[in-house]
């Protein structure tokens, strides 16, 4: 883990100096800190330290240059904190708005938004540490997630004309500008296009994705479902967000398939058997999603191996049915004894139940309530559902889906995800594994993307979820997600 970079870090905040005519809140005795805490003085400094301390936030403070702290003094501000005003009458300065994927259609639960005071750096390439509860680069002054219906409400926000807001889950990030905000009211942002997430990389970072075709569960078909710029589609070797690789099932037919189903460009995709057994070429990848091919993919010890350090490293993966060959074959053996599998091809009950009983689990039946009103509650309709899974240990993995087996009418696990290394410490843990025990999405008809359709079924609506939150940073599942902590100077 040591060669790791952090995405989220600690800044040590340094102010430039006082601003004239500052409307800052906090600071002074009794004042609100920009933080959300309140203090006389220098002691809502300390305590706000410990506060976030008990969260589990790192937070450092530092005082502005020429500002100081104390019984009745005055800390100076900096950039946009300038322009926090301090209404009366317990009024906040807020805005709302609903964050969407790239089509500026789906909303989506437990983004991170924040309204940064420095400069963004650039997002390091490569494998990373992303833990939820650090300090987002920017400095961010305030800060929310958004609810299970794609929403979020910023408080004290600075007010005036051309505010910087950030959008982000994970390695997607986008900075907008929003027009006008007036102070010492409510204010909302209602145009999809300013608070979706970027199509392509000229709107923002993008994570970058190893997709692979199946002939059972053609999963690609997200990407154009999604908004993602065709012009961000490519194969291996080329710079694009999203590379195309084949399943193993297309090895051996010479490319008829790939040419009937793809044009020429997308049709030069290389087997996916080759990035498997590769350390090197998985960690050029931020988000492996691998569809099912039908049959249990032949793989090596190898490519075992590869793919199992690649989640240790901080690699992410998305399977669906007959691709959970990649937990019970495992290297790590604690990995590997973690689940119960049989491979025997029975199908499972669809509908499947989501468990609402953690807060994740709600918020998924809340989301898929929202955007699929037509479903009963806390059911989700699949293509197919399989019964790969058995069984998992605890808290290894996170059961979020449950369903009957067809052939012997015990429940199994059909929507699970992990942190990994499992059998660690959260702060020891990088990775993540989801795997959906059903085809989400069926076969295209024609070629592609014009065979995929526009609209997202259930299945895909859940894929959809199950995809940002797999990108996202990595915390316990069993609590409710918590806002990133704001700088505090």
């Amino acid at each position: 883990m040591g060669n790791l970079r952090p995405l989220g870090f600690v800044l040590l905040a340094l102010s430039t100096g006082a601003c004239a005519n500052a409307k800052v809140v906090g600071g002074g005795t009794g004042g609100t800190s920009s933080g959300g805490g309140t203090g006389a003085g220098g002691a809502g400094e300390g305590g706000l330290r410990d506060a976030g301390i008990a969260l589990g936030f790192k937070l450092d403070v530092a005082r502005g240059a020429g500002g100081a702290t104390g019984d009745g003094g005055t800390t100076a501000c900096k950039n946009l904190q300038c322009r926090q005003s301090n209404c009366p009458n317990g009024v906040h300065t807020t805005l709302t708005g609903t964050v969407y994927a790239p089509n500026g259609k789906l909303p989506l639960y437990n983004a991170v938004v924040y309204v940064p005071n420095a400069p963004l750096p650039a997002i390091p390439p490569g494998l990373v540490c992303d833990r939820c509860g650090v300090l987002p680069p920017g400095e961010p002054l305030v800060s929310a997630l958004t609810d299970s219906h794609g929403v979020f409400t910023l408080s004290d926000v600075p007010d005036g004309a051309n505010l910087p807001l950030v959008i982000q889950v994970g390695k997607w990030r986008r900075q907008v500008t929003v027009p006008s905000v007036a102070a010492c009211t409510a204010n909302q942002v209602t145009d999809p296009n300013l608070t979706r997430l970027p199509r392509n990389r000229s709107e923002g970072d993008m994570p970058r994705v190893a997709i692979t075709t199946g002939p059972c569960d053609d999963l690609v078909c997200l990407m154009p479902k999604l908004g993602i710029d065709p012009n961000e589609w490519g194969i291996a070797g080329e710079d694009k967000a999203i590379t195309f690789y084949h399943g193993a099932t297309y090895d051996s037919d010479g490319g008829v398939t790939l040419a009937n189903l793809f044009d020429k460009h997308l049709a030069g995709m290389t087997s996916a058997t080759g990035l498997w057994a590769s350390q090197t070429e998985l960690a050029k990848y931020d988000l492996l999603i691998l569809s099912c091919e039908c049959t249990e993919v032949a793989a090596t010890s190898a490519q075992f191996q590869a793919v199992t350090q690649y989640l240790g490293k901080g690699g992410r993966m998305f399977t669906t049915d007959l691709q959970y060959i990649w937990y019970p074959h495992s290297s790590d053996p604690n990995l590997a004894a973690s689940v119960a599998t049989v491979s025997n091809m029975n199908t499972g009950v669809s509908p499947v139940d989501l468990d609402t009983t953690f807060p994740k689990g709600k918020a998924l039946a809340d989301w898929m309530s929202y955007v699929n009103p037509t479903d009963a509650y806390s059911q989700v309709s699949c293509d197919q559902v399989w019964d790969n899974f058995t069984g998992v240990t605890r808290p290894a993995w996170q059961v979020w889906a449950t369903s009957a087996s067809m052939s012997s009418g015990n429940l199994h696990p059909r929507f699970l995800s992990a942190n990994t290394p499992v059998n660690v410490p959260l702060e020891e843990q990088c990775g993540r594994a989801v795997h959906l025990d059903a085809h989400v999405s069926a076969a295209f008809g024609g070629q592609f993307p014009q065979g995929c359709g526009d609209a997202l079924q259930s299945g895909e609506q859940a894929l959809a979820f199950f995809l940002f939150d797999v990108a996202a940073c990595i915390q316990d599942d069993t609590k409710p997600p918590v806002p990133p902590p704001p700088i505090i100077y």
